[in-house]
């Protein structure tokens, strides 16, 4: 696991970035999909792709926030 983190650590963060984003919308879509059942119309598709897109912002946005610094 030290290996893992030691990886994960060494790369730069728009690549952590990209990663976190792309499996987030990876997962997300798949689960959409299954949720949906066997929608493979150009509807469901657009649908899927809009919910990908939005949760890979959401990440990112989430990933790139700076903590509040606490009130002195």
């Amino acid at each position: 696991m030290d290996k893992v983190k030691a990886f994960w650590a060494s790369l730069p963060h728009p690549v952590q970035a990209l990663i976190v984003a792309s499996a987030t919308a990876a997962g997300t879509t798949f689960l959409h999909a299954v949720s949906e059942g066997n929608c493979y119309t150009v509807v469901c598709l657009k649908h899927y792709a809009a919910t990908s897109l939005l949760a890979a912002v959401a990440v990112v946005r989430a990933f790139y926030m700076v903590p509040n610094r606490p009130a002195l």
